[in-house]
């Protein structure tokens, strides 16, 4: 309906049974509404009547404002709107309550207006705010039945409340139990189809969302937070995107919130914290080129089915802020993916956690790094395989060892245990920070891989390690079957020592023999034979007969007592090391 002389309130009265817009102006920008002129006015008290109360006998088919002046309060609390209302680029001069009313939709296009209460609104199809210039919005325990669109809106915040009777437009308690403002309140929401918040959609205070329920997409690509986003207890049945440059000044709480889809931080910049703790994301989790935060990503407690994956392959660490990474009691069944540069955590935190399989970078280690209970199907490195990662592929795209290569990758994860023992040393009253079951849990990894060898290595380790918190008896005898037998995980170090004495008790006790000071005892008496008699001296339960036919005198009494000496010693290390090695294999 083009413009006329007539007033918009008669305009629309006609207009609402056909289904015509009432339009005026030649699309001025909405904020320049309050100077606009009586024939482009709409009293806020005749669209009241129009929307709740049309004229009897009339079927009614949709309200459709363009350009005009809605003046005075809308006040369509508890009200049963029988028309959708469109309206775009209005200006509205006070804020509108629709709270606990119902509608079959609403829009509010490019609009206007310095604040919205609908807690409790119910509609049938859509809420749509897209570009819109607004003040707080309230949708507390609000139920969208079908979308909730807000894709480049401007929210302000709202320190104080707007006089809107026992609205939600209130300053909430934040997670740090301070009084925030707020730019939108949704505790309880529940949208039966996506909420997007995307394309240019800022909001200059908290975005507020516990307790919500998204049944289909909830976006926030692009937008712009200047405080935060509070969103504890989310729920979310198609996947939640924070991407594309979405950035928050504050603290994205997300904790015990459900994701039934994929969650994606990618090129997300944090002002503050990530708080996901006890969240559960039904498929992968990406984090990654450019994503950053300030202070802790703590997802502690979280239950994730796909991949949580850190990639940033072209980040350098003078531009992205370290953050500390928290996942311990998590379980990750797919894999964990560290594929990021160097300096992107000062601390990452796997205490207790469970993951499918752990795929990282050596320069991705922090000094703090922590790994006590730690369980995973498998641990590699990127730098050991053939292939890139690409988003969305994640271990598919990780091919294979390097063709000539045999378990490069075993000093490494040492190195990687020993790191993670200096940050338990540097912080706890154990000797060392010797901890026994991340090369417990190395050395299962490498026995399902058929790797034995690299097994028996890693748990020589554990053992050389567990020196440090040793008394020092303890520490006499440790280093003693480290020498011998290596733990019993070495047993060719016996051999060759047994060698070595041979060697050089075969040449002492054959001069000895030569200056007559080892003499036959019996007049009968077996030929002497330097070798044989060497081993019978270093073999106390075995007896090859020329111990007990011979008697050794002078300086060759000593190297004889020596020997015997030695041959126990030696007999009761390789026994203790072979049983120690088969229990703790065990």
């Amino acid at each position: 309906m083009t413009n006329t002389a007539d007033s918009p309130a008669k305009e629309l009265r006609e207009a609402i049974l056909t289904g015509e817009p009432v339009r005026r102006g030649n699309g001025e920008p909405a904020e320049q509404g309050h100077s606009w002129g009586e024939e482009r006015s709409l009293p806020a008290s005749e669209l009241y009547e129009l929307l709740v109360w049309p004229e009897s006998g009339t079927t009614p088919r949709v309200a459709i404002l363009e350009g005009l002046r809605i003046t005075g309060r809308l006040d369509l609390r508890a009200a049963d709107l029988k028309v959708p209302l469109i309206c775009q680029g209005c200006y509205f001069d006070e804020p509108v309550n629709l709270m606990i009313a119902t509608a079959v939709e609403i829009r509010l296009i490019t609009c206007w207006l310095p604040g919205l209460a609908a807690d409790q609104l119910i509609t049938r199809r859509d809420l749509e705010l897209s570009r819109s210039m607004l003040g707080v919005v309230g949708l507390a325990d609000a139920h969208i039945g079908g979308r909730l669109l807000l894709s480049g809106a401007t929210l302000s915040s709202g320190s104080y409340p707007l006089d809107l009777g026992h609205s939600s437009l209130y300053p909430r308690e934040s997670s740090d139990h301070t009084r925030t403002e707020v730019s939108l309140v949704a505790d309880g929401l529940k949208v039966d189809g996506n909420m997007l918040c995307e394309e240019g959609f800022s909001a200059q205070g908290e975005v507020w969302l516990p307790g919500a329920h998204i049944a289909g997409q909830l976006g926030f690509n692009s937008a712009k937070l200047g405080k935060g986003l509070t969103a504890y207890w989310l729920t979310v049945d198609r996947g939640m995107f924070c991407e594309e440059g979405f950035s928050a000044q504050g603290k994205v709480w997300l904790s015990g919130a459900h994701i039934a889809g994929h969650l994606g931080f990618e090129k997300a910049m944090l002002g503050g914290a990530l708080t996901a703790d006890r969240l559960k994301v039904d498929g992968d989790m990406f984090c990654g080129k450019g994503f950053s935060a300030q202070g802790e990503v703590d997802l502690r407690g979280a239950r994730i089915t796909g991949q949580l994956v850190f990639l940033d392959d072209e980040a350098k660490p003078d531009k992205v802020g370290a953050f500390t990474l928290s996942l311990s009691d998590a379980h990750i069944d797919d894999g964990l993916i560290l594929c990021v540069a160097e300096g992107f955590a000062d601390e990452i935190d796997l205490t207790n956690a469970r993951i499918g399989r752990l795929l990282d970078f050596e320069c991705t280690w922090p000094q703090r790094l922590r790994l006590g209970g730690l369980v995973y199907a498998s641990v590699r490195a990127i730098e050991d395989h053939v292939g890139t990662y690409e988003h969305g592929e994640g271990w598919r795209e990780i091919q294979r060892w390097r063709p000539g290569r045999a378990a490069p990758d075993v000093a490494r994860r040492l190195r990687w245990i020993r790191r993670a023992e200096e940050s338990s040393g540097n912080e706890s009253s154990t000797r060392g920070g010797y901890m026994p079951q991340p090369y417990t849990q190395l050395m299962a990894y490498y026995r399902k891989e058929g790797r034995d060898g690299d097994a028996r290595r890693v748990a020589y380790e554990r053992e050389r390690r567990r020196w440090h918190q040793l008394g020092k008896a303890g520490k006499v005898w440790n280093g003693f079957l480290r020498w011998t037998v290596g733990y019993g995980y070495r047993p060719l170090r016996a051999l060759v020592l047994l060698l070595a004495l041979l060697s050089v008790g075969t040449v002492a006790f054959s001069h000895f023999h030569t200056a007559h000071e080892i003499i036959p005892m019996k007049a009968a008496h077996p030929p002497f034979d330097a070798i044989i008699y060497t081993l019978d001296r270093l073999t106390p339960i075995v007896s090859f007969g020329l111990r007990d036919a011979y008697a050794p005198t002078g300086a060759a009494q000593w190297w004889a007592v020596s020997y015997a000496l030695l041959g126990w010693a030696l007999s009761i290390a390789i026994i203790a090391g072979l049983n120690a090695a088969v229990r703790r294999e065990n």
